[in-house]
């Protein structure tokens, strides 16, 4: 995957969907892990629950 190129392999990532019955996430996490990512977590209930507990976010440009 030529995104995932200059990302080194312990970088943190964060995989999320949103809601409860959304499993890309989890899938995500899995392939990420097998091609080497050394800390790749889920955000379990995703991006809605995210927002509503007030935690911070960054847009790009």
């Amino acid at each position: 995957m030529s995104v995932m190129q200059d990302i080194s392999h312990d970088t943190p990532i964060i995989t999320y969907c949103d809601g409860e019955t959304c499993n890309l996430s989890h899938d995500l996490a899995l392939f990420l892990k097998d091609m080497g990512f050394a800390h790749v977590n889920v955000l379990v209930n995703g991006w809605t629950l995210w927002i509503e507990n007030g935690l911070p976010t960054q847009e790009g440009e």
